[in-house]
């Protein structure tokens, strides 16, 4: 890395996220990132939309988590801001963390934000067309920003409709 900051950008757009019905411990995870600022390390975000412990159940649980693949440095400290976007690009829900993150290890909040706030109270906020945005914003240094990198993935969960046709016969008694 350069002196000055560098950061870099990761929007992962969860589409149809009200079909997702996951049980407390199941996760969603996005694709792999890499950056290369910060030597080639990999990342992606976890999501338990149910929570990831039994003491997380009834909120959503967000986490950064380091690929055990990359060949970066064993250990790597870092910022980073994980947040949910509105439709018009606004954190509604967000938080900021500092750590030294080891090759193979995340970190993140088990109580994110409370499950009910984003399916039931604030759906039109947090779903627009029934889509969570998730982002995660990684830097490191102080200063003039001298690096931007950005990446983006969309995941879609699956929506299967199935309708019959039932003839039913009247019985005359």
């Amino acid at each position: 890395m350069n002196n000055g900051r560098s950061e870099y950008f990761f929007s992962w757009f969860i589409e149809n996220y009200s079909y997702c019905w996951h049980k407390n411990g199941e996760k969603l995870v996005s694709p792999n990132f890499t950056i290369y600022d910060l030597e080639g390390t990999i990342w992606n975000l976890q999501l338990y939309p149910r929570g990831m412990r039994n003491e997380d159940e009834g909120h959503i649980s967000l986490f950064l988590d380091r690929s055990k693949q990359d060949d970066g440095p064993e250990n790597v400290s870092i910022n980073y801001e994980l947040s949910f976007l509105a439709a018009d690009g606004s954190a509604i829900c967000s938080g900021e963390t500092e750590y030294e993150f080891k090759r193979g290890k995340g970190y993140g909040y088990g109580k994110f934000l409370k499950m009910d706030k984003i399916l039931l109270r604030r759906n039109s906020d947090y779903l627009p067309e029934d889509i969570l945005t998730v982002s995660c914003k990684i830097w490191k240094g102080e200063g003039k920003v001298q690096n931007i990198g950005q990446s983006s993935a969309r995941s879609r969960i699956r929506v299967e409709k199935n309708s019959f046709l039932l003839i039913v016969e009247q019985n005359n008694m």
